[in-house]
């Protein structure tokens, strides 16, 4: 699959290889693709994972173990409150 660069990739590319980084260009087209896939599976593990944790959330409020955000927040506030004045 033919592609172009734009002059700015061609010159860190450039930049890249006179600073033997990499061998030629290619090499290091090589690796920034590498990097990407690595960065594209961790991403889709991170949304299955996320997906999951959803679909259990689900399935606890489905089943009454949800909690009242109010509630929470009160909560919150209460140990933000407390923690203030342990530090004084």
């Amino acid at each position: 699959m033919p592609t172009s660069l734009t002059s700015s990739q061609e010159t860190l590319l450039q930049r890249l290889v006179d600073a033997g980084r990499f061998q030629n260009a290619s090499e290091a087209l090589e690796t920034a693709l590498r990097l990407l896939e690595k960065r594209e599976q961790h991403y889709q593990q991170w949304l299955q994972d996320a997906q999951h944790k959803i679909a259990i959330g689900i399935d606890q409020l489905d089943r009454g173990e949800g909690l009242d955000g109010d509630d929470v927040i009160e909560r919150l506030q209460a140990k933000i409150t407390q923690a203030r004045s342990q530090d004084q």
